[in-house]
């Protein structure tokens, strides 16, 4: 039997049955011929793609210049240990385990038996100076030295020397950018839902603005140019950026009346224009520009951020803390990143516990301009929040999923606790533990209701 005949044949059946041959007309249904030729043509669209998204992965590969530390080097690193010491007070030997997990964490679970000198050289190289051993200046060298000194005099650690190649340290901005390529068709659906996030926040009364330095953001003024302090959010790595919070942004954000700016990171947001990237001081200077309006000057703000948009919020609350008055961050990365918890949960994942877990992965982790930006844009020292900075006058309301994929809420918790029975953490911060997942809580009608009535007891 000919095949052609009989799949023209199926086709015309179809049509027939389904009562659409008066609407296709004279144009009947497509032969096998014009089937072959449109799936020959996507394949050729997606072969160029590939070879697209294989070229700019190339140029991603290319080193970032780190930006300069917020204070000195072995201070920052000296404070990390010091805190990592307070949480873990309780005997000198459960500081000395502490410490060993550290290590243990940074060389991606290596057994710390199996640890060199030279593995913390590589990883110190890498976290104090953004370079690897070999590029290290004599005077870098011997702020790292100083870090030994520290584990020996205060904790009796001596590593052995030399390195041990069967270790791998995390190396975040030194590693290769390294993605799943995803068919165009994926973007194509988020350029279809970005479309959807277009005409919805239209509709809501938003407008789409960009800054001088091109950062993008959505802005709805308040109805009655209310007196309540703007609110100012940052969306984690999600398709579409903010489109998937509007309902925790409406539902719980908003306690009353107020303008409303939605900040985009296009890196995060799983749209083709990822590949180039504001960096902090951008970020900063654009939120300025915006909130710099007749209805705003000289407000104070509400920051919220989710996930990755803690981050922004860190990098506000250092450069306008007279600016602030309350900070919402949900789910957030920036505590405790020091710990090795989140990159080894986000970027260097060993095993999944879940199918959460692998769902994270492969949509985030891997994504082509998720991966350039965490490996090329993201500067660890510069987003860690140290809660304990943060002036008296502001109000803090963190929210941790109990599961959390990424974040390590025991670590959090305990930090806390140690913390503020030393008094490191003042009243004005307020920690909440939910249950759930990483993210669950964009879809949890009961802890929007739970944040709005955190958030406007804060307020008062």
């Amino acid at each position: 039997m000919n095949s052609s005949w009989w799949s023209d044949s199926f086709s015309q059946k179809l049509v027939d049955n389904l009562h659409l041959t008066p609407l296709l007309g004279p144009l009947g249904p497509p032969d096998s011929s014009t089937l072959y030729a449109i799936f020959a043509v996507y394949i050729t669209i997606e072969v160029i793609f590939l070879t697209y998204t294989f070229l700019l992965n190339a140029k991603h590969q290319k080193r970032s210049t780190p930006p300069p530390y917020p204070l000195e080097k072995k201070r920052f690193i000296a404070r990390i240990l010091t805190r990592l010491e307070d949480v873990y007070s309780d005997s000198p030997a459960a500081q000395r385990q502490a410490v060993k997990d550290f290590l243990s964490g940074w060389c991606l679970e290596a057994p710390f038996e199996t640890i060199r000198k030279g593995n913390i050289i590589e990883f110190l190289a890498w976290a104090m100076c953004g370079l690897p051993t070999e590029e290290l200046k004599k005077s870098e060298v011997a702020e790292i030295e100083t870090f030994f000194d520290r584990l020996e005099s205060k904790h009796g650690i001596v590593l052995p020397p030399g390195y041990n190649d069967d270790v791998k340290c995390c190396t975040l901005s030194l590693d290769d950018v390294t993605y799943l390529p995803r068919p165009i068709l994926v973007y194509i659906a988020v350029a279809c839902l970005n479309i959807t996030k277009f005409l919805l926040l239209t509709f809501l009364g938003f407008s789409k603005l960009r800054t001088s330095n091109n950062l993008s953001y959505w802005y709805r003024p308040s109805s009655q140019n209310s007196p309540s302090s703007p609110l100012l959010f940052f969306h984690g790595i999600a398709p579409c950026g903010s489109l998937f919070y509007l309902p925790l942004i409406f539902q719980s954000l908003l306690t009353s009346d107020r303008d409303v700016y939605l900040f985009s990171n296009s890196s995060v947001d799983m749209t083709l224009r990822g590949s180039t990237s504001l960096d902090e001081f951008d970020v900063i200077e654009g939120v300025e520009e915006a909130l710099d309006t007749p209805e705003n000057r000289g407000k104070k703000w509400t920051i919220a951020g989710h996930s990755l948009g803690s981050c922004p919020v860190t990098w506000l609350l250092r450069a306008f803390p007279d600016k602030v008055s309350n900070v919402v961050l949900l789910d957030p990365v920036t505590l405790f990143l020091s710990h090795p918890a989140v990159a080894c949960n986000f970027v260097y994942k060993q095993s999944f516990g879940g199918i959460t877990e692998v769902v994270i992965w492969f949509m985030a982790s891997t994504e082509q301009f998720i991966a350039k930006y965490l490996k090329r844009d993201f500067w660890w020292y510069r987003n860690e929040l140290w809660v304990e900075t943060i002036p008296s006058s502001i109000n803090v309301l963190i929210i941790v999923s109990r599961s959390d994929e990424i974040v390590d809420a025991d670590l959090v918790e305990l930090g806390f606790k140690k913390q503020r029975e030393l008094g490191q953490i003042k009243d004005n911060i307020r920690l909440k533990i939910i249950e759930g997942g990483h993210a669950l809580m964009i879809a949890s009608p009961s802890t929007w209701k739970m944040i709005r009535e955190e958030i406007a007891a804060m307020e008062k």
